[in-house]
């Protein structure tokens, strides 16, 4: 196959029943998939379905550049234990993500050679810059006196209802509460601002 002979093509297949017949049918290749995992040429899951998601990658990296360069100035001590903390719930998140492409976590271990103490190393950078730019984002709320009105918390439920086919009770009780759709919205709104500030 061309593209097998071609160290810099990156594979996309996702679908964990697709993976098991690989297993049970084709040993020999699914021994090759593992290896191009490793190697970062094979995906276990999708990338850039269409343009929405494409333009909410580069949006969002975008932003992340952003907060990289500005919190190039700030100075925090960041406690072990929020890293952790911070680390885990990536790794929940990550595991979701997985379970829709229909991948447990073990297969992805199975997968990529790894563990869970190596996955937890692997995100350690991430977890911390994202404390780093959530701790700098709410200061630069405070400093610009950044708020959310009642009305606009209301309004995001609505939204959000509307959006998922969901009861309010349920969707608080998928969030968290009032509070984290709150902190949410005032988090887009500071983005906004430095978006604004560095057109």
């Amino acid at each position: 196959v061309k593209s097998i002979s071609n160290p810099d093509y990156v594979f996309n297949f996702e679908g964990g029943i697709k993976y098991q017949w690989m297993k049970e049918y084709y040993p020999h290749q699914y021994e090759l998939i593992k290896r191009y995992i490793r190697e970062g040429r094979w995906h276990t899951e999708p990338r850039y379905n269409n343009l929405l998601t494409k333009q909410k990658y580069e949006k969002n990296k975008y932003i992340d550049s952003l907060l990289a360069e500005i919190s190039k100035n700030v100075e925090v001590d960041i406690p072990e234990e929020m890293v952790d903390d911070e680390i885990h719930h990536m790794i929940h998140r990550f595991e979701d993500q997985l379970k829709m492409q229909g991948i447990s976590l073990d297969m992805y271990y199975q997968f990529t050679g790894s563990d869970e103490n190596m996955l937890h190393s692997q995100m350690e950078k991430e977890a911390y810059e994202h404390i780093l730019y959530r701790l700098t984002l709410e200061e630069i709320m405070k400093l610009e006196k950044v708020e959310v009105t009642d009305k606009e918390v209301e309004d995001e439920i609505k939204s959000l209802t509307e959006k998922y086919s969901m009861k309010e009770e349920d969707l608080l009780k998928a969030i968290g509460s009032k509070d984290m759709i709150k902190y949410d919205l005032e988090m887009r709104k500071v983005i906004e601002l430095l978006k604004e500030a560095n057109k």
